[in-house]
This record gives structure tokens, sequence and C-alpha cells, in this order.
């Protein structure tokens, strides 16, 4: 497991240095400690892997949401842990797939459990292919570049960052086969990736990719008890 921790500060990158070694007992893992976007850069240029990348936000020279977009185009399943001094960002962290924001005046209390999630998300790595059949083939799909799936007549349509696949496969089937914690069912005919909401009301969720879709009743009050619950996970 490769970890990368990044804070211009040398104090408090020490500390988060020793917070993981405390929480990474029975792992193996390497971390590597930056004090600027340079040491990140380069460390992406000589193709080091990072696996869990914690980022603090506000850097001397660099802000830590746009150096956490470049790690993530190049390692799109990187585990993205922000920590930030100032409560203003924490709206801004969405502009990029991560697992937690750390206020950093609850650092003691947050880090472990922000680790333990980052973990989690490396463990659970063979859970990010899904399996599905087309004819006589078996294609593997990436589950986190599934935007949202939709059923539609005796088809299902799985939308993804960059392509569209159809299957004959039933969409109870497919939702057994995805992460309860990061998949949500809105509909008879909707499941969505957390990940990809962009806003949501009562009876509408509109994705990052602009496409609306409908909250069904039935659905209503799981949906939004879902994500109100991964919105908690996933903040201070």
């Amino acid at each position: 497991m490769q970890l990368v921790v990044v804070e211009d500060e040398y104090i408090q990158l020490e500390e988060y240095r020793t917070l993981c070694e405390q929480y990474l007992q029975g792992e193996q893992y390497k971390i590597t400690c930056y004090m600027d976007a340079e040491g990140l850069q380069e460390h992406m240029k000589l193709g080091k892997g990072i696996d869990i990348l914690i980022m603090d936000i506000r850097l001397s020279n660099a802000n830590g949401i746009e150096l956490a977009k470049q790690v993530k185009r190049i390692y799109p399943h990187t585990a993205v842990i922000f920590i930030s001094a100032y409560l203003a960002y924490a709206p801004f962290v969405y502009e990029v797939d991560h697992v937690y924001f750390i206020y950093k005046k609850n650092t003691l209390n947050r880090f472990p459990k922000a680790l333990a999630k980052a973990i989690k998300h490396y463990h659970n790595k063979e859970r990010n292919i899904l399996p599905i059949h087309w004819k006589k083939e078996v294609i593997l799909l990436s589950i986190p570049d599934i935007i949202y799936i939709e059923r539609e007549g005796r088809k299902t349509n799985i939308i993804m960052c960059d392509e569209e696949q159809t299957v004959y496969q039933k969409i109870d089937d497919i939702m057994n086969q995805l992460p309860e914690d990061l998949f949500i069912r809105i509909h008879h005919s909707f499941i969505i990736n957390f990940d990809y909401i962009r806003s949501f009301s009562r009876d509408k969720i509109i994705m990052k990719n602009g496409k609306e879709l409908p909250v069904s009743r039935s659905y209503e009050k799981a949906a939004k008890e879902k994500i109100y619950h991964l919105m908690d996970e996933s903040m201070v």
C-alpha cells in the first residue's frame, strides 16, 4: 500500500506520518511525504503509485484540490483524504472524488475514521470491477466510472464517464453486484452512483453529467436517508 502525504508545515506533516504508522499496524505499507506540489508532481512523473493520498488543501505554493485532480487523472482509484484548517474549502472538495474531509481542529478524532475508510477503499479494489454478460462475452466494467444505471424495457443501460453499455441483465441483479456504500436505488428503473450527484431534491436528482433523474415515492425515504448518511461519512 502506497501512502502519500502532502503538507507544507513540517510539524503537522510528521504528525500525520505518526498517525498513519499508528493505525497501519498489521498492514504492508510505505509512506512518502512531500512539503510542496513539486515533490508530488515528480512522484507522479516517476510513475510511483499512490493508493492513499492525504492532502492539505491550502499549500504555500499550490491548491491541494487542483493537485488532487492531477493525481486522480493518473491514478483514478486513489483514495483521497483532504485536510484543511478552513471550513470554507469544504464545499469545493466535491470537485474531486474523495473518501473524507478532515477539519484540522478535529484531526485526532477524525483521522482514524478517515484512514480506515481509505484502507477499506484500498482493500476493496476487487469490487471495482463489474462483470456483465453480453451475448457470449463477459465484459468487465469499472464500477467507479458508472454514473447511473437505467432499466428501459427489457434492456438495462449502464451510463459511464466515457461510454454506455447495454445489457439484458435485470437491474435488480446488477444492483446486487454493486457496493452498497456507493450506489443508491432511487426508482424501480434507476440506480445512481453517489459520487456523481450534483444536486438533489425530494423528487429528482441531477447528476454531474447534467442528466436529471426522477425519485419515485416508493424509494424517496430510503434514498434520502442513504444520501445524507453518505454525506456524513465523507464530511467533517
